[in-house]
């Protein structure tokens, strides 16, 4: 059906019955409502003259191509004429049928119900049983019903899609489904639908299984290949699950209240913090940095105020030689000296200039603008800085490597 322009109303035949006086001022104030609306509306009271042939003016109404939707208004005297091919109702019945069912489009003809049954169901001539139609028979949908027809007539969807995405990065990738976290996190998306119950446990299982990944990441041990290659390797090897993280984060992250998510977040951080503190291991610190600054963008991009403070404002607590550590969220700040260094030198070997900051090199050069932009990225960095510049209080802060 082609869209209609505003120089162009569109232009509706109604078939009815004169069942009797007071329908056929339902009739008439239905029309009224129509031409309020904007719909060009034809129907034999007003357009058929004494004389003029009633078949020939119904066969050019449903065939006319100029004529958009078809409305027929269904009560129990349409459907018993109807089916009983009786009178002026009756041949419009013998027209539409064929047509109905044959060469012309499904959503010309409109069934309107204006009444009910004894057994409840509308009342519909045989033909359109099987159609999907308005309620006008319950005066309480009225105006609901009344607006999804003007839209159809129109050609105005009532619900539409949201915007195409990006399929997520494991459709490219060449080991794709061999995540140990993929699973787990396929069941956080299944119980995050409305229909679940148990989002919570979902998600838990989801970081915990992401936890057990993190805690045993490989580097390659291949000595022929140099250490600095074996380490990009390696943080190329987590962008995946970064990906992945992010999708989690984004399919909860515009619901009303995301408050037990922020939780298991931080509980998932709290858990990468000892690894971060302890082992030193670079890609394990690469990630858990790159995956924080990424769920810190996201939450101000969103405007999650409320939950961004409550996040910037917990402890990481875990032990260190059996002793109690506690520290604010720019412990997954870190220079990463191997990286920073061994980069810059083989940039001076080659007569090149060195970085500045190689971290924030790598994670732009691996950035999935689909997922969060650079503009995104460098307010995040910002408001860490700011906000641990402001509450540190022990020399430790978050550097802005971004930002220089």
């Amino acid at each position: 059906m082609d869209s209609i322009t505003p120089q162009e109303p569109p232009k509706v035949f109604i078939s009815y019955s004169w069942s009797n006086d007071s329908h056929v001022r339902w009739v008439m104030r239905f029309v009224t409502r129509l031409r309020e609306s904007g719909v060009d509306v034809i129907l034999d009271r007003t357009h058929c003259k004494h004389g003029d042939d009633l078949i020939a003016f119904m066969e050019k109404m449903v065939t006319d191509k100029k004529i958009q939707r078809v409305l027929i208004i269904c009560d129990s005297v349409y459907a018993e004429k109807a089916d009983g091919r009786e009178g002026g109702v009756g041949k419009e019945a013998q027209i539409i049928t064929p047509d109905l069912y044959g060469k012309t489009e499904q959503d010309k003809f409109l069934p309107l119900y204006t009444e009910r049954t004894e057994e409840g169901e509308f009342a519909a001539p045989t033909f359109l049983k099987s159609r999907f139609g308005f309620n006008f028979a319950d005066e309480a949908v009225f105006e609901e019903e009344f607006k999804k027809l003007i839209l159809q007539i129109f050609d105005k969807p009532l619900y539409e899609l949201p915007p195409l995405g990006t399929p997520p990065a494991y459709i490219y990738a060449t080991n794709r489904f061999t995540h140990q976290t993929s699973s787990a996190f396929e069941d956080f998306r299944a119980m995050i639908s409305p229909l679940q119950k148990t989002p919570q446990f979902a998600s838990r299982n989801y970081l915990n299984s992401l936890i057990d990944v993190y805690r045993v990441f490989p580097i390659s041990e291949e000595q022929e290949l140099p250490l600095l290659d074996r380490l990009m390797e390696a943080i190329e090897a987590t962008k995946s699950y970064r990906d992945e993280f992010v999708q989690f984060v984004m399919s909860w992250i515009f619901l009303e209240d995301i408050t037990i998510f922020v939780r298991e977040v931080h509980r998932f951080f709290e858990h990468c913090a000892p690894l971060v503190y302890h082992s030193r291991t670079e890609h394990l610190m690469f990630f858990a940095r790159e995956v924080f600054l990424y769920f810190v963008s996201i939450l101000i991009r969103e405007d999650r105020t409320e939950d961004l403070n409550w996040f910037f404002s917990e402890s990481y607590v875990f032990e260190q030689h059996s002793r109690p550590i506690s520290e604010g969220f720019w412990i997954f700040e870190n220079h990463l000296p191997l990286l920073h260094e061994k980069t810059n030198k083989r940039l001076h070997e080659s007569g090149r200039n060195g970085r500045v900051s190689v971290v924030a090199d790598v994670i732009k050069d691996r950035i999935r603008e689909d997922l969060v932009s650079i503009s995104d990225l460098l307010q995040a960095e910002f408001v860490l800085a700011v906000r641990s510049a402001l509450h540190s209080g022990r020399g430790r802060y978050w550097f802005p490597r971004f930002l220089t």
